[in-house]
């Protein structure tokens, strides 16, 4: 049990404690996946030519969109190292 609490703590400082990370990670990680399946025929699975339009789009814009998500958590977070409120060393 000790093992599974030490890999959660890794787990979840991996992403800075924030679940908005995790999420962007999770989307980019599914349009890789969709971006990958699309080096196969697809047409075998998706006979109308629209519905392979969207499969592409959706991709693409899973992968922007977490990507995008990540960055912007990042930079106005007031809680996460480097933020852009995070606070400074005092000047002397």
């Amino acid at each position: 049990m000790q093992r599974l609490k030490a890999w959660w703590i890794a787990f979840h400082a991996s992403f800075h404690d924030s679940e908005t990370i995790l999420w962007a990670r999770i989307k980019v990680a599914i349009g890789m996946i969709l971006m990958a399946s699309m080096s196969f025929d697809m047409s075998t699975i998706i006979t109308n030519a629209r519905w392979l339009f969207v499969y592409k789009v959706a991709s693409i814009f899973l992968m922007a969109d977490g990507g995008f998500s990540e960055v912007v958590r990042r930079n106005r977070a007031t809680d996460l190292e480097g933020g852009v409120d995070a606070p400074t060393e005092p000047s002397k």
